[in-house]
Formats: C-alpha cells, structure tokens, sequence
C-alpha cells in the first residue's frame, strides 16, 4: 500500500507541475496558479448555475434540468481526456522500463496511473458539477439521500465517462497506431459525443427535463437517482457506472505488460516512398513538418486546438441562452468579447511546439537555415489555423447575437487582434518556458509551464476586457471601445511579434 500510494503521489506531481523542478518556491507558485484557475471556474460555474436557475424559474421549466448542465461539462471533459489521454498515459509513458525494472508488481504501476488520472477527474466533478447542484439545492426541496447521491453523482460520473471513453479508444487503437483510419474514427467518435452533447443543451432550452433525458438513458438516471433517491434509477446509475469501471480496472491491470507491448508495437509499411522536399523550398518544409505533426498527433491537435472547437460551438451556446431581445446590445457585446478572447487563449500549437521538438531539437539547429525560419514555420501555422477559423466563428456568433453590421465588422477586427496579441504570447512562453525533457506528449501539452501560463494569460485579458468594457461603456459607445482595444492591440502585437519571431542562431544553440 505505501508503494502504491507514493507512486500515485510521484504520478500526481508530474501532472500538477512536472515541469516546475524540485524547489519549493516553484511547488508553491504552481499551487498558486492552479488555485486561481480553479477559483476562476468554480467563479464562472457558479454564476452560470445562478443564471440558469433563474431562467429555468421564469420559463416554468424543472429545477432538475440544472443537474444535467452540470453533469454534462463532466461527462465530456472527462471523456475527452480518457478517449485521447488515459491510453497514452498508460501505455506510451517514457519511463515505464525504469519503473518496470524496479521490484514493484506491473498491476501496482498500473493502478497508481489510473488512480492518478481518476483524482484528477474527480476535481473535474467537484468544479463543474458541484455549483450547479448547490444551487438545485438552494431551490428544492432536499433530504438526506439527495445530498448522499449528489456526492455519489459526483463520484460515478468520471467513472462512466472514462470506461467508455478507456473502452472505445483500446478498440481503435488495437487497429494499429500508425494507421490514418484510426484517426479519421477517432475523429468521427468525437464529433458524435460533441453533437450529441449539443444536442442535449439545445433540447434543455426547448423542453421538460423528462424530454431531455429519454434522449440518453444515463442522463435519465443521473436525475432521477438525485431528484428520487433510492429508485429504481438510483441503482440502474450506479451499475452504470461502477461495473464497467471495476471490469476495465481489472483487464487493465491484469493484462498490464502485455497491453504495454501491444499498443507499443509498430507498424510495418512495404513499399513506402519517401516524401520529396526537394521541390520544396526550405520553409515550406519546416511549415510542412509542423502541420504534419499537429494533423497526425490526435493528442496534440486535440489539447492544443480545442479553444477553436468551443469557439466554433458557442454560437449555438448563445443562440439558446440569450434569445433575441433578451439582452441590450452593449452587454451582449460585452459577452462575446469574454468568449472570444477565452476561447482564443484557451491553448494553441505555438506554445508547445518547441518543448515538442524533444532531445531531437539539435536537427534543427543543425540546418543550414536562419534560425528565424524556423520559429516562423511554427508561428505561421498558429495564424494560419486561427485566423480563418475564429473569424468565421465571430461571425456566427455576431448573427446569431443579432448584432448591427458596424458592431460585427468591429468584431471581426477584434478578433484578429487578439489572434495577434495571443500568437505573441505564445512565442514568447514557448521561447522562455520550454521542456525538451518531457517524458510523454501529454505532459508538455497540458502540464508545462508555458501552458499554465499561457492559459493564465488568456483568463486575465478576458476578465480585463470584459470588467473594462462594462466601466467605460457607461461614459462611450461600445463601438468607439471595441475599435479602440482593437487597433490598440494590433499596433502594439504586430512589432512584437516580429521581434519574437527572430532569433541569432546563438540564442537558438543556447535553448539546448
């Protein structure tokens, strides 16, 4: 029991600020950050509950339907990181032939992973679900077995979401790790939960809770367990929940090395012809690489671009929650403002996409080219993929707003700014923060310190923006603000990002 507890404890560290280093000045300031950042969606959830309910309340709508929009961020986050990043975790970890040398039984090593990740996404229950069901508490009627099934809800719900996402993701993968049909299902997969998910928000805007969950069994349950503790759906949800859990745990773990092996195995390809870069020039090589890694890494496309796939979704989000007349052009605008540039700082490609380059980060130094080009392969593909994508997506959400034409083309330029303003700060965190030690892709994606503060970077600027907007619009038209923020940002990130992107070939020999 001590080995296994220290090692959930070493799994637990790697993950919360694996690349902070052995200080405890560094520990402290990465328990800071995760407190704002927790604090910062805790804050966001708990407003989101009080609105709702009271949305819910004027509609004549079931209080219930609070317990379902908080489930369902759980259910999809949950099984986002399991369907892309359990499998990896356990089986393409870089030290396992370290720690499988050691006298310690392979099931132990297995367990203390999972438990690791499963610790983690139960604070992914306790930060999304829990304000909405305080807040169903606040107003209904509650017992004794509803607070004990709102923390057993809170328990069993990253249970479902990580054995069917554990579950789907082994049976595609056993296809073959290199092969391109394994990412176009996986894909696939994704956008059917996604769709899925939206559909159940949309359905929560239009109907009865009663409608909403003969749409998906266990959602059904998840209300009814909680609404009428002890019922026949109290039961139907737990089994759900916990026996595929306990079975996967047990396969898992049994079958551990040999699943290590299998899922580590490559794949042979006959006959294959070596791409041609010779007609290429240079950079378009370099620009061709990192598009090659982002599209083929289904990890790394999904962590680092998923702030463009929320971007893309909240028009619907807005197009349910704020009808048309429901809310004054200023605020609404204001709102979308919080949107954009949250969604555009969620995380991106160029933050990360020198720590990638890994122990092999002296072939590129090695090149006979300007260091420059290859910082501005990197930056490109960031402007390329965010530029097109956030403006047609601030262009759906300005329709579905039912803003004026003035207003929409003031925030199409908005969001060209802050692709510029948060391009610069991801160049500067990849150039200052970097990891080429990591061991695993996942870590670097979602747990190193340019990411932490580049997430950190993009909550303040939106919070910045939305409280300053909200002050000053009092005294100016929204139009003069946003115009304002706007050419302010792009005159000031412009010549910043030029200057990040150059760098002498000695700055570049110094990062390795």
């Amino acid at each position: 029991m001590k080995t296994f507890l220290n090692l959930v404890k070493i799994n637990l560290k790697n993950s919360m600020y694996s690349t902070m280093g052995n200080k405890k000045r560094n520990a402290y300031s990465m328990i800071m950050i995760w407190g704002m950042i927790i604090v910062y969606l805790a804050g966001i959830m708990s407003f989101s509950a009080y609105t709702q309910a009271h949305v819910l309340l004027a509609a004549n709508l079931p209080i219930s339907s609070l317990l379902l929009q908080g489930a369902l961020p759980v259910l999809l986050i949950v099984f986002i990181g399991a369907f892309f990043g359990m499998q990896q975790y356990l089986f393409k970890a870089k030290d396992y032939e370290m720690i499988a040398s050691l006298p310690i039984p392979t099931y132990v090593v297995c367990l203390s992973r999972i438990t690791a990740q499963m610790l983690i996404y139960f604070g992914y229950s306790l930060i999304f679900f829990l304000p909405y069901a305080i807040t169903y508490c606040i107003y209904s009627t509650i017992t004794i077995g509803t607070v004990l099934m709102i923390v057993l809800t809170i328990l069993c719900i990253p249970l479902f979401a990580t054995s069917v996402a554990m579950i789907l993701s082994l049976c595609i993968q056993s296809i073959g790790k290199n092969s391109t049909v394994v990412q176009y299902i996986r894909v696939f997969i994704m956008a059917i939960v996604i769709g899925l998910l939206v559909y159940l928000y949309m359905t929560m805007s239009q109907s009865s809770s009663s409608a909403i969950s003969t749409t998906l069994f266990y959602t059904q349950w998840i209300v009814d367990s909680i609404t009428h503790p002890l019922s026949l759906a109290t039961l139907w949800f737990v089994l759900s929940s916990v026996f595929p859990f306990v079975f996967l745990l047990y396969m898992v773990s049994h079958f551990y090395t040999y699943l290590y092996g299998y899922f580590n195995r490559t794949t042979k390809k006959k006959n294959k012809v070596p791409d041609s870069v010779c007609s290429k020039s240079p950079f378009q090589a370099l620009l061709k690489k990192e598009w090659l890694r982002l599209s083929t890494s289904i990890s790394y496309l999904t962590n680092s671009c998923m702030g463009l796939l929320l971007l893309l979704l909240s028009p619907i989000f807005v197009y349910f929650t704020f009808p048309k007349g429901a809310m004054d052009t200023t605020m609404l605008s204001i709102i979308l403002v919080g949107i954009i540039t949250y969604a555009l700082a969620l995380n991106s490609p160029l933050v990360i996409s020198i720590s990638l380059e890994g122990n092999a980060f002296w072939i590129a130094k090695s090149i006979p080219l300007s260091p420059t080009y290859i910082l501005l392969a990197k930056t490109v593909l960031q402007l390329v993929l965010f530029l097109p994508i956030g403006l047609v997506a601030t262009l759906c959400l300005s329709l579905v707003a039912y803003l004026p034409w003035y207003l929409v083309c003031i925030l199409l330029l908005y969001t060209v700014a802050m692709v510029f303003v948060i391009t610069t700060f991801a160049l500067y965190c990849a150039k200052k923060y970097y990891n080429l030690s990591y061991t695993s892709e996942i870590q670097v994606i979602k747990q190193s310190k340019a990411v932490f503060f580049h997430v950190l970077f993009g909550m303040i600027l939106s919070l910045v923006h939305i409280l300053l907007l909200i002050w000053l619009s009092k005294y100016l038209a929204i139009w003069i603000l946003l115009l304002g923020i706007s050419i302010l940002w792009l005159v000031v990130s412009i010549p910043l990002l030029i200057h990040q992107v150059k760098i002498t070939p000695q700055q570049l020999n110094n990062m390795l």
